[in-house]
């Protein structure tokens, strides 16, 4: 049976039981001159390919399991690009160079395609992270902003500044929220900041019912009394708010201008130096003899008290690729190679994803260099996983942009 005559049967059986179900008649024109709309099969009804066990990637993609998959008759596939729902910088070829010749820092997979085959890809979890959770993804991570160490620090992603962008860094603030179990008392903050600093900021509260985050159209944000900052200095600063304290479950320190210093890993690379970095939060109330109450929970795990980020530095070492809790190897993002020769696709165009939170223009470009290079068809390319929810199609100008150069 064909995948047409497979649709066919389908629709006629849906209209069947739509006609048991509400004694309804449904009328079906099939006069070519009154077609409304058309669509091929193949192309519209298609399937994915996510994040797998590392140890169950050869089985999945053995010959004798794609023959039953392709049997189901999906047409076009795409490819779930899942490190970034875990904060992670992915791998997608294991091979290519480190921004730090000691073998860390800023990752890019080799572009030029070699005669082995990409099998298997992984995800790096982020030292400098600011997310407590992710969403409601199972993960082990925490955030550093509030883990007791101060040897440990949140820094935002260096390709927002205006280094990168071209634009003033005001255009583009970072921030980072802390969220309160419950609404409490707030007059006081403490910033352990790291290399760069935050020269301008505010400290905001929340106002309103709705929660922050996913409901902003709930409340706003509003500055605390004392809360604008035009000088700041680094080190810890001890921040009196005002001299009442405000009920509110949400604070936000919102950053606008950097100290561009640079953080632990050394002025050789410039994106070391721009952005913002924190080391630790400290929140709640000082009392007119200058003795703070903190609310917050510190620890290294997800029972500390929330925290959330505007961005994440994608700066990360060998030493943090993911390994579940389990200690198999977790998430694993089967290789372009295996992928597109196992047979999986049918030979049809595929959705390719980019890594674009936790990873680097330049990485982003390797990786479809290699894979043009490899002749694989691709239909549109995906910019990240879910980070606004939509498939962005500019595979035909890269395509022009490559004949052009």
């Amino acid at each position: 049976m064909t995948t047409a005559e497979r649709f066919s049967v389908l629709l006629a059986t849906c209209c069947a039981l739509s006609s048991i179900a509400s004694a309804q008649s449904v009328q079906v024109d099939v006069t070519p001159s009154h077609v409304v709309n058309t669509f091929r099969p193949l192309y519209a009804l298609g399937s994915t390919i996510d994040r797998v066990p590392s140890n169950a990637t050869d089985v999945f993609f053995h010959p004798d399991q794609i023959a039953q998959i392709q049997q189901a008759g999906w047409g076009v596939i795409s490819y779930r690009q899942n490190t970034d729902l875990f904060v992670q910088a992915w791998h997608w070829n294991p091979k290519g160079k480190w921004s730090d010749p000691a073998g860390k820092g800023y990752f890019v997979g080799d572009a030029t395609p070699s005669h082995e085959m990409i099998r298997h890809s992984y995800g790096y979890s982020l030292p400098h992270r600011g997310f407590t959770r992710n969403g409601g993804t199972e993960f082990d991570g925490f955030s550093r902003l509030d883990d007791g160490n101060n040897d440990s620090y949140w820094k935002s992603n260096p390709y927002l500044t205006k280094r990168f962008t071209g634009e003033d860094d005001s255009l583009h603030p970072q921030w980072v929220v802390i969220s309160l179990e419950k609404s409490a008392p707030v007059n006081a903050i403490r910033i352990a900041w790291a290399e760069p600093y935050a020269r301008v900021y505010q400290v905001q509260y929340w106002v309103g019912d709705g929660d922050a985050m996913d409901e902003q159209d709930k409340g706003a944000w509003k500055k605390f009394a004392s809360g604008d900052i035009a000088t700041g200095k680094g080190g810890t600063e001890a921040l009196r708010l005002g001299s009442a304290a405000v009920t509110t479950k949400y604070v936000r320190i919102l950053m606008t201008q950097s100290s561009d210093t640079c953080d632990s890993h050394g002025s050789s690379d410039p994106r070391n130096c721009v952005g913002y970095a924190i080391r630790e939060l400290y929140l709640g109330t000082e009392s007119d003899d200058r003795i703070f109450t903190d609310l917050l929970h510190h620890s290294p795990d997800q029972k500390q008290t929330l925290t959330l980020c505007s961005s994440v530095d994608p700066w990360h070492a060998p030493s943090d690729l993911y390994v579940a809790p389990d200690r198999m190897e977790s998430g694993d993002q089967p290789g372009f190679d295996l992928f597109f020769t196992s047979g999986i696709t049918r030979g049809l165009p595929a959705i390719i994803p980019v890594a674009m939170l936790y990873s680097t223009p330049e990485d982003a470009a390797a990786q479809m260099s290699y894979i043009k290079k490899r002749g694989y068809p691709v239909s549109k390319i995906e910019m990240g996983e879910e980070p606004d929810g939509r498939v962005q199609a500019w595979w035909s100008s890269f395509r022009r942009r490559d004949r052009r150069h």
